[in-house]
């Protein structure tokens, strides 16, 4: 993957991007000249799963507020994903940025977790990155249901 280091503030180059919300009609497309003058949050996720994406999408996730005071393209539902706790992501929808909030990981290791969030009940530990991509179901397929019976 290229470093892009380089590139922070600098001008970015001529795009045309598809836009969800704020006062732009659902499909429109957006060019960085129709933005002249304004100032844009370009957001690129390089590659999942990294330390390095996710100190910045957690860092996307906690600015969300300020950014969004001067946001003019985006002004719709936003959801957050990437290290929220059920306690964060409830604190999150009810007072904070997000309007949903997305697990990924915690799914991994908890085939149950709607079920383990509605009762209190303790997570399985995460799933090893490894086995994330694995040719084999281990990791997707292995991970326990909490012992408690469905209705306790």
């Amino acid at each position: 993957m290229k470093d892009t280091t380089e590139l922070t503030g600098k001008k970015a180059p001529a795009f045309n991007a598809s836009v969800i919300g704020g006062s732009y009609d659902e499909g429109a497309t957006v060019s960085l000249a129709d933005l002249k003058g304004r100032t844009v949050v370009l957001y690129f996720y390089p590659k999942d799963d990294t330390p390095g994406c996710t100190a910045q999408a957690c860092a996307l996730r906690d600015g969300w507020s300020r950014i969004q005071k001067k946001a003019v393209v985006f002004n719709g539902p936003l959801m957050g994903c990437c290290g929220y706790t059920q306690e964060k992501a409830e604190a999150a929808i009810a007072g904070g940025p997000a309007d949903l909030i997305a697990f990924g990981r915690p799914y991994l290791s908890n085939p149950d977790l709607v079920e383990r969030f509605t009762h209190g009940w303790e997570l399985n530990p995460p799933a090893d990155m490894e086995v994330w991509s694995a040719p084999t179901a281990a990791g997707y397929t292995d991970f326990p249901f909490h012992p408690s019976p469905p209705n306790s």
